[in-house]
This record gives structure tokens, C-alpha cells and sequence, in this order.
């Protein structure tokens, strides 16, 4: 039987995982690059949509507000203020009390002050007052502090009260950042908002039994014209 020739006719590709020799037709490999492009673009979605999406580039500095400088506020009094503490004289020495130191913490913004001031004062009647009081102690080096800053440490004044005082007296804390003839008994701030003030009352010889002893006290208090030292002890 005589044969005819077959004429050639193209082979099926085939598939890609069949031999490593096998490769893609160029048409077949530009039906297939659309799927690198979209894969690449999916990712990047991907990597944004982790970092929390898109975000504006900050091209400026944002502006701060800078801090200023406050009155001084007194915090942590100690003795507990306003009430009457009763004193008895040391027995060896008529007039001589042993009196407990004044203790405070001062909360303030003080920028580049310098360091904040403190007095005692005794019967003090205000910095106006046509009666001056008496200085008993001061403090002259508490630290310069911030608000935002760690808290400062308890502050501590000893004082004493003059000899042969006696009755009811109060004893008068002031801070500020700066007092006007600090030393003398007419000190008062630079500036009259620059300061903060806190009274302890103190009753010499007095009976702590009595009931009504804070309301005597801050009667028998009332300074007279030496600044209360020559105090009427005997007042009822």
C-alpha cells in the first residue's frame, strides 16, 4: 500500500510543569504578565493598609506653647493648719517653748527664677498692715522647680517664739519668689500675686481641754500695737 506524507501541524504546548526545559510561547507570556502587575499592586495595598494607611508628610514644625512662670501653691502643711496648737513653756525656762518646725511642699512653675524665698512671721496682719509683724525665721534657698517636673522635697523651718510671749499667736507662712526687705519685719513680695501664705494658731500656756479654744484663741489673738510679745497671757 503506498503511503501519503502527513503534512505538519503544531503539537499541543505542553503544560509548564512537565519538563524544566519547557518554556512559554512570547504571546502566551503577555496574557500571563497582567497577574505579576496586579500581585505587586496588591501588595503594596498590603503594606499600606499595615502601617495604618496613607499619612500626610509634616513639612513644618508644630508650635509649642512655652510655660510661664506661677505663684507659688503650698501643699503637705505641717502641722495641720488652721486649728489651735497648745504650748506648754519648758519647765527650766520660764517663756521657752519647744515649738514644731513648719513643714511644706511649695508646687510652682519657676522657668529660670531664682530660688524661691520663704518667711515666718508672727501676728501677721497683712504686708499693708500699719502694724508690722514680727520676723521669727526664713529660708532663702528652696530650689527652683517645674510642673511638669519631679515634685519638690519637703521643706522644713525651725523657729522660736520670743521669750515671756504668751496667749494666743498665730505664726504666718509666706513664699514667693522674691520679697522686698526680706530680713526686715515690712517684707513683702515684688510682686503683691507672687506669694502664698498659710497660718498656723498657737496657744501658749493655754488648756487644750477647752472646747471652745480655737474660737478664744483668734479672739486673744489679736495682736496689740508691739506685735503681740507683750500678749495677754491672763485674758479669759
Amino acid at each position: 500500500m503506498k503511503s501519503q506524507p502527513v503534512p505538519p501541524h503544531e503539537m499541543s504546548y505542553p503544560p509548564g510543569n512537565v519538563t524544566s526545559l519547557s518554556q512559554a510561547r512570547p504571546s502566551e507570556r503577555r496574557i500571563f504578565q497582567h497577574l505579576s502587575r496586579v500581585a505587586r499592586v496588591s501588595l503594596c495595598l498590603f503594606v499600606i493598609a499595615a502601617l495604618g494607611g496613607l499619612s500626610c508628610l509634616i513639612t513644618s514644625t508644630p508650635d509649642f506653647i512655652e510655660p510661664t512662670r506661677t505663684p507659688p501653691f503650698l501643699t503637705q502643711l505641717t502641722p495641720a493648719p488652721y486649728q489651735v496648737i497648745p504650748l506648754r513653756s519648758v519647765p527650766a525656762g520660764t517663756g521657752t517653748y519647744l515649738e514644731p518646725p513648719i513643714g511644706f511642699v511649695v508646687v510652682s512653675e519657676d522657668l529660670q527664677s531664682p530660688p524661691l524665698q520663704a518667711i515666718l512671721l508672727l501676728d501677721f496682719r497683712g504686708f499693708d498692715s500699719a502694724q508690722p509683724p514680727l520676723r521669727l525665721e526664713g529660708k532663702d534657698n528652696i530650689p527652683a522647680g517645674h510642673l511638669n517636673g519631679p515634685p519638690r522635697d519637703s521643706v522644713e523651718i525651725d523657729f522660736d517664739f520670743p521669750n515671756g510671749i504668751g496667749g494666743c499667736h498665730s505664726v504666718t507662712l509666706a513664699v514667693s519668689h522674691k520679697f522686698d526687705n526680706v530680713s526686715s519685719p515690712r517684707a513683702k513680695p515684688v510682686d503683691p500675686g507672687d506669694v502664698a501664705t498659710a497660718t498656723w494658731w498657737f496657744d501658749l500656756e493655754g488648756d487644750p481641754s477647752r472646747p471652745d479654744l480655737l474660737a478664744s484663741c483668734v479672739v486673744r489673738g489679736t495682736p496689740t500695737g508691739d506685735a503681740g510679745i507683750d500678749g495677754d497671757a491672763g485674758a479669759p
